[in-house]
């Protein structure tokens, strides 16, 4: 009898053990693609609803996903001066684990890179956005396939802040979507230097 009480404590223990670690890696795994509670998105606004705090994306990975955001939202703007959220615009989104009445999720923080009316991206001290086509780590040069259009290249060194969002690594490859600010010089081949790139990687 002892030994059968000791045997079913063994397995409680084994059980909740499991429930935990599987309980942990839930939180501290990698963001979920596809507009879960807590995960990440990326995509361009194809309509925002300012009266009802509404944004519809294309998502850069495909479908649409439609969330609410409010004030207690961080929204952080690069690319231009004014404040406002327009189809074309690019943006990366936070959700967090609540929903409206319609099921739409709610923003905790945007991340939205504007493009003025006929940009194309490139310009020295400029900024631009895509997939990575290639990385060539021995010359430290990258090609984007452009969210806009057209190829680009460009190069880092030592003094570009290279930052990771998605899941901890050091290192940029094909399918990797990249914000690139680069500034005022250019590599002997005449390609831009980035002074910070952003990773989101897959």
């Amino acid at each position: 009898m002892r030994y059968a009480a000791r045997s079913f404590g063994l397995i409680v223990a084994i059980i909740f053990a499991f429930a935990g670690c599987h309980e942990l890696g839930h939180r501290n795994g990698p963001p979920i693609f596809g507009g879960g509670g807590g995960s990440e998105v990326s995509g361009e606004v194809i309509s925002h609803n300012s009266q009802q705090n509404i944004i519809e994306i294309s998502q850069r990975r495909g479908g649409t996903l439609a969330f609410v955001y409010d004030r207690g939202t961080n929204i952080q703007y690069r690319g231009r001066a004014d404040q406002n959220i327009g189809p074309g615009d690019e943006v990366i989104v936070t959700l967090r684990d609540q929903r409206d009445s319609a099921g739409r999720p709610f923003a905790s923080g945007i991340m939205v890179r504007q493009y003025p009316q006929g940009y194309r991206g490139g310009p020295v001290g400029g900024e631009v956005f895509g997939e990575v086509i290639s990385h060539n780590s021995q010359q430290n040069i990258i090609e984007i396939s452009q969210r806009r259009g057209g190829t680009f290249a460009f190069v880092y060194d030592r003094g570009t802040n290279i930052q990771y969002r998605g899941r901890t690594g050091g290192s940029i490859g094909p399918g990797d979507e990249v914000i690139a600010t680069l500034r005022d010089q250019r590599d002997s081949a005449g390609r831009p230097f980035a002074s910070g790139i952003m990773v989101r990687q897959r």
